[in-house]
């Protein structure tokens, strides 16, 4: 991992206050940064850089730590390094998506480090007996230590409550990392309520236990919010900001010309009946806010396919089950599909796509013409002019639509006949004698 950002400038900001109990964590971390670089390369085969040392040491003297960095900037690392210098400590990873979970499960059985992800399907007694041994009568088969779990599961499983409980557990508890920590107020206020449950988990362990934010887009208007809602003391709370910046991720807008739900705004995705032998684009995600736009974007796709290729285009979302989402991102990658209709249930858009350096992507937002400047100003000319309109029409100040139109010449009048000016005038005069015997019985003789 390349150390390519400047250092981070560590600031203190105040929060909302708590007592606070002594610190207690016992910890073996050397205080040379180099040493500890050594020792993490040869654990993980990557050196951090010195900002990532730097939090480590502030998460084991138990400070509550916000770290806002790039995607692939390098924060997971912080979230294992202190597993390597706390005999028996273990982790907690509150992740938004069980994907991500099953990545740090699988990078860790990579390096020696028992971890597990707690999901609806495999949450049994088993299972916690192997997180908290004295919880459940049995034998412990390893010790795991790190846990990602759910908000979800964390709030509403009553396993987690119990195991709050037993001090053998919560004492080797070295922090609870929030993955995409600018979620929990953004979803937890709408589709995902159990996001903001687990800020009551602070009342229920040691007030010592210190929280990890970490994101990529925390705003500082949403990490003042989050770090309220968490509870965090005033004096012991260590901001890391990091370089955010994707030099290969490039940002394009594109107007919507047409109706979100024709599709027809993603038809220069793929081009019109490809087929086997032509060149193929360049692979794709489409990300959608529903199921339901993911599976009719899907086929709109799968249609501009001759169909023979139309399975190279799937579809993914959270309705499928972890294993087929697995498959599919993996197809992906090693180049069996090209592309694919998803959700957030497959990663975090396009820093997801980009957190690989030596990946060039481009990362194209489509937005319907009302949120653009001209456009809003386009719709406040007309409905000024409609009101001016309205208020003329109130006032009696617009003419009658006859009277309009017989001074516009408006085509929709009659045109008048160029012949009877023209037969009255050819019309020959009657002698005044022959009028008068025409007309005798009219005239009465005096």
């Amino acid at each position: 991992m390349a150390c390519k950002f400047a250092q981070p400038v560590l600031l203190i900001q105040n929060s909302s206050a708590m007592p606070l109990q002594s610190k207690i964590l016992k910890h073996d971390m050397p205080s040379s940064d180099r040493t500890v670089q050594d020792r993490v390369e040869a654990a993980f085969g990557v050196r951090p850089c010195l900002w990532q040392v730097k939090i480590v040491r502030k998460i084991l003297e138990q400070d509550d730590v916000v770290t806002i960095a790039r995607t692939g900037g390098g924060k997971s690392l912080t979230y294992l390094m202190p597993l390597l210098y706390i005999k028996h400590g273990i982790v907690f990873l509150i992740v938004p998506l069980k994907l991500l979970g099953s990545q740090f499960v699988e990078m860790l059985a990579w390096n020696g480090i028992t971890a597990v992800s707690v999901t609806a399907a495999n949450a049994t007694n088993e299972l916690f007996k192997e997180v908290c041994p004295d919880l459940y009568v049995g034998d412990c088969k390893e010790q795991i230590l790190l846990v990602a779990v759910s908000p979800e599961l964390l709030a509403n499983n009553g396993r987690f409550d119990n195991m709050w409980k037993r001090k053998t557990l919560t004492k080797n508890i070295i922090n609870f990392v929030l993955d995409e920590a600018h979620v929990l107020n953004e979803w937890g206020q709408t589709f995902r309520p159990d996001y903001l449950k687990i800020t009551s988990i602070r009342f229920l362990l040691p007030r010592q236990i210190p929280f990890h934010l970490a994101s990529a887009t925390l705003s500082p208007d949403l990490e003042k919010d989050v770090r309220k809602s968490l509870h965090f003391a005033e004096d012991m709370t260590s901001i890391f900001c990091i370089d955010t910046n994707w030099p290969n991720v490039h940002l394009v807008v594109r107007r919507m010309e047409h109706a979100l739900n024709s599709f027809e705004d993603l038809a220069f995705v793929i081009q019109l009946h490809l087929k086997s032998g032509d060149p193929m684009p360049p692979k794709f995600l489409v990300f959608f806010n529903s199921r339901t736009e993911v599976q009719a974007g899907a086929e709109y796709l799968r249609r501009r396919l001759l169909p023979e290729l139309r399975d190279k285009v799937k579809w993914i979302h959270s309705g499928m089950t972890d294993e087929f989402r697995e498959a599919e991102v993996h197809a992906l990658l090693v180049g069996e599909t090209i592309g694919g209709a998803a959700t957030d249930a497959v990663g975090m858009c396009a820093g997801c796509a980009g957190r690989s350096l030596a990946v060039d992507v481009t990362a194209i937002l489509l937005v319907e013409l009302c949120f653009f400047d001209d456009e809003k100003e386009k719709a406040t000319a007309k409905a000024a002019q409609r009101a001016a309109n309205k208020k003329q029409a109130a006032e009696g100040q617009l003419q009658p639509e006859a009277s309009k139109h017989a001074k516009t010449g408006d085509s929709r009048r009659l045109p008048r006949s160029k012949r009877t000016k023209e037969v009255t005038e050819e019309r020959p005069k009657i002698d005044k004698d022959m009028d008068l015997f025409i007309n005798a019985e009219n005239h009465v003789d005096l």
